[in-house]
């Protein structure tokens, strides 16, 4: 092979591997984050969720914020209460944190969306694995 050949398939190949590489970072960080949520409710639909961790200057996780964006599925106004449980690797319950909305829109109503945060600064939110969310109606 000539030189030229040479430099231009170590292009090609590093081309196709950074690529790879960083395409890779984008997925893996959503789908870590779907597992990581467990959603059940009957009267809305979870729309989007993000978990967010905080840490102490000594870089111990001392918060996690639950945010997302849920949506009215009955053709009625509703009043809605969202527990989020908050467990270990090993499925242990560690507690739990309750949000509250009212008066959330019917779907075809603008407006019918709306956001929620749920914050949970226990001495063991460095023990967070997965978390499971449920909306009920009050």
């Amino acid at each position: 092979m000539s030189k030229e050949t040479i430099k231009i398939l170590f292009i090609l190949i590093s081309t196709i591997l950074l690529s790879t590489i960083f395409c890779g970072c984008n997925s893996t960080e959503v789908e870590n984050n779907k597992t990581d949520v467990d959603f059940e409710s009957d009267v809305v639909n979870l729309l989007e969720c993000n978990i967010e961790f905080t840490e102490s200057r000594e870089n111990i996780i001392v918060q996690a914020i639950v945010a997302g964006k849920i949506e009215n599925k009955l053709d009625r106004i509703l009043d809605v209460e969202i527990v989020s449980e908050f467990y270990d690797k090993d499925n242990s319950y560690l507690g739990q944190q309750k949000f509250t909305i009212i008066g959330l829109r019917e779907k075809d109503n603008p407006g019918y969306a709306t956001t929620f945060t749920i914050t949970y600064n226990e001495k063991n939110s460095n023990m967070i694995d997965h978390i499971k969310l449920t909306a009920i109606e009050i």
